[in-house]
């Protein structure tokens, strides 16, 4: 009598990813859902067919939620139902200013195939996902950086040797303390570099050749890196802030940057190392 009372409660807590009062009763059999010219479409009649059309897209919702579940226990990532719903409500507000005049919210939100139900359990995954990819967020991980490129001519051996030679002496020159926006204007510069003063802003440092990366350790800020072959030419960097002094507003955009793309990886990372087995009833042949 305890095991079963207890494989009951865990089916309960299996199956409240969203608040009851979010989801509609379940209609008996004999429910009209509407009436066409006088002629009835009850729930009998939309019960096969919503498993068929709509049943794939749920269930994948709900192991999309189930794997972050997962992964959240295991990095001991937990989010509160007031969280949850304060998130939710937060959502939910902005929405409501979306919808037209004399629209209902709730319709509007079917027709977006974003019910309340859905909703909740989106934002629920998303509070859970974005806890976990904060884990591995550091600051020390980025830096603000200003650029200026030298482009060889050609291919050819002697082209690209002279654009070192001229990558060498536009480093010398900044290192003797020439002004930087002087040696932009009086280089082989592009416009728009020069009218942006060369700013790239904030980039993470794993992006920069291994050569870059050494050189930041050691850099301080509005210091120089060597010309380094890059994917554009030959580059050098300006350091013009460090991810650990960064300002609060800097940390926060960098984290929103950051989160975007981490829950991106992490998302198929789940999916393939998991096992995930799909048991939908068979159709009619």
């Amino acid at each position: 009598m305890i095991f079963t009372t207890l494989i009951s409660l865990m089916a309960m807590h299996q199956a409240a990813q969203v608040p009851n009062g979010l989801l509609p009763a379940i209609p008996a059999p004999t429910t009209v859902l509407a009436k066409v010219n006088g002629k009835v479409i009850r729930a009998s009649d939309v019960d096969r067919i919503l498993w068929d059309w709509a049943a794939p897209e749920v269930t994948n919702d709900l192991i999309l939620f189930q794997l972050i579940k997962d992964r959240a226990v295991i990095d001991k990532v937990y989010v509160t139902q007031a969280e949850v719903q304060a998130e939710f409500d937060k959502q939910f507000t902005e929405i409501k200013k979306q919808v037209p005049p004399g629209k209902d919210v709730n319709e509007f939100l079917r027709e977006k195939g974003f019910p309340k139900s859905r909703l909740y359990l989106h934002v629920h995954a998303d509070l859970l996902i974005t806890k976990i990819v904060d884990l591995k967020f550091k600051a020390a991980d980025y830096i603000s950086v200003s650029t200026l490129l030298v482009k060889a001519k050609s291919t050819s051996p002697a082209d690209v040797q002279e654009a070192s030679g001229r990558a060498t002496d536009i480093y010398n020159r900044l290192k003797k303390g020439e002004d930087w926006d002087k040696v932009l204007a009086t280089t082989d510069q592009t416009p728009q570099t020069i009218q942006t003063h060369g700013i790239l802003g904030w980039r993470a440092v794993a992006a920069f050749p291994t050569a870059t990366k050494d050189e930041f350790k050691t850099l301080k800020v509005h210091e120089y890196t060597k010309p380094v072959e890059t994917a554009n030419g030959l580059q050098i960097f300006r350091v013009d802030t460090l991810g650990v002094n960064a300002d609060a507003k800097s940390i926060a955009d960098l984290k929103k940057q950051y989160e975007d793309r981490a829950k991106n990886s992490l998302v198929p990372e789940l999916q393939k190392s998991a096992k995930i087995e799909k048991m939908f009833p068979k159709p009619a042949k």
